[in-house]
């Protein structure tokens, strides 16, 4: 017989029945009195819900923050105290700065920042590297930089003050070639101008009152000023070789040694007589060959016509370290004089002179630092303004076409020169010195640090001060 369909009361009977059941099962009750079953059912997808996020949320903490691995991390650091370790074979080894560390390890590693409680389950080695190194290791510089060194009175110090200045930029207020000053150190004298400094004797009047700087005051500058010029020929009297005796290809009536004018077209042109000939000389050696020898005892300035001139025309005396004009005093009355030294590279043309100026920072528009070890007025440096961080530079002589010093110089901001003795060192601590090159005088002026070799950083101490020895 055909199947009735089934209707809708038999339908909700058997959910009904269906509801009873389950609500039996879970509740241990038929009567259907609580809805114990919709609570399960949203407990549970209520804990569902909790669980997915509490899921999600570990694995983003994962992804924001993974659990630090210490496998193939060669320079741990930590974030709380900012203590460094070198990991050498399976132990981490305490380095009082990255440049310890790049030297141990030998390659410019960057430090792997992790907590405190990292570091602290790893296992440990001695202490290495090299107590008193540079916190920063400079970056390469894209450019030169001038050097100043400067002598003068300091409000904060209330005294004399040598300090040593680097500038992006040569100084824009540089004494014309012209101008300079008379310094006396230590008894010896000197002409400081047109970017040198040029021994002269100050007791020799004749010498000082031909050159016009009998009248000038006599200044006192630093070794360390006066080592950044270059030192040029003594200015001192010209000695002509025979002098006195007869010409025979001078003028007629003329010895060796007497100084003569020709009134040509455009100018009075001045003459010595020397054994062979006749020698041109500018006028202020011309004044100085007649403050003595056979001119001084004539009244007048002998005259010789265009015409008459007919002796060979030699160079026979070397003039090549005298003025040819009289300098000029600079103005240098309270103020704080600096000579400045650049070069353009290790084999690029080198320039110097000097400047004045009211307060170091003026100079180089950088804070200055004022050293614990300075002496004002003694021979020590006193203050440093370098740029931020430190500069790497070659070290090289002051002279044009001078030599260059083996390895590196690593200035610190603060004054301090570690010296980077070979290559392998360099590489190590990732250096590039650019076009930065130093003059050796004034690194040597500079307070020494530690030497920054990598056979020093892998000696092992248990406590500063202490006994060295190999990684064991």
């Amino acid at each position: 017989m055909p199947l009735e369909p089934t209707s809708s009361e038999q339908v909700d009977g058997h959910k009904f029945i269906l509801s009873r059941a389950r609500t039996a099962l879970v509740g241990g009750d038929m009567t259907s009195r609580s809805d114990r079953l919709g609570v399960h059912v949203r407990a549970a997808v209520a804990g569902a819900v909790i669980c997915a996020v509490l899921l999600a949320g570990a694995a983003l903490l994962a992804f924001i923050r993974p659990a630090p691995n210490l496998d193939g991390k060669d320079v741990l650091q930590s974030k709380d105290t900012g203590a460094l370790f070198v990991r050498i074979d399976d132990r981490f080894h305490p380095v009082p700065d990255l440049a310890s560390a790049r030297l141990v390890l030998g390659s410019p590693v960057t430090p792997e920042r992790v907590p405190e409680e990292t570091i602290a389950e790893a296992p440990r080695g001695p202490a290495l590297g090299i107590p008193g190194g540079p916190a920063i290791i400079p970056g390469a510089s894209d450019r030169a930089l001038t050097w100043s060194a400067c002598d003068g009175e300091i409000p904060r110090t209330g005294g004399s003050v040598t300090a040593i200045v680097a500038a992006p930029e040569e100084p824009a207020d540089s004494w014309s070639p012209q101008e300079g000053i008379v310094v006396n150190r230590g008894g010896q004298g000197w002409l400081v101008a047109d970017g040198r400094r040029t021994r002269i004797d100050l007791g020799d009047s004749v010498l000082m009152d031909v050159f016009g700087l009998g009248s000038w005051p006599q200044h006192t500058l630093s070794d360390t000023v006066l080592e950044l010029l270059p030192e040029g020929p003594p200015l001192a009297r010209i000695e002509v070789p025979n002098t006195g005796a007869p010409a025979p290809h001078g003028p007629a009536g003329f010895v060796v040694g007497e100084v003569f004018t020709v009134e040509a077209a455009t100018e009075t042109e001045h003459y010595v007589v020397v054994a062979d000939g006749v020698q041109k000389i500018p006028a202020l050696v011309a004044d100085l060959l007649r403050a003595e020898g056979p001119s001084a005892r004539s009244p007048h300035n002998r005259v010789v016509a265009p015409a008459n001139l007919t002796a060979p025309k030699v160079v026979t005396l070397d003039l090549a370290g005298l003025p040819r004009a009289l300098p000029k005093r600079a103005d240098v009355d309270g103020a704080i004089v600096c000579s400045w030294w650049a070069a353009d590279g290790v084999d690029g043309p080198v320039r110097s002179g000097m400047y004045s100026a009211r307060q170091l920072a003026d100079i180089s528009g950088r804070p200055t630092t004022y050293l614990a070890g300075a002496d004002a007025g003694g021979t020590r440096i006193d203050a440093v303004s370098l740029p931020a961080g430190g500069v790497v530079a070659k070290p090289v002589s002051i002279a044009a076409g001078g030599t260059a010093s083996p390895g590196l110089a690593l200035i610190t901001d603060g004054g301090v020169r570690n010296s980077v003795p070979d290559t392998e060192s360099a590489e190590a601590l990732g250096l590039d010195p650019g076009p930065v090159v130093v003059p050796s005088p004034l690194v040597q002026r500079l307070v020494a640090g530690p030497e920054l070799r990598r056979e020093n950083a892998l000696l092992a101490v248990d406590a500063r001060g202490g006994v060295a020895g190999p990684i064991r």
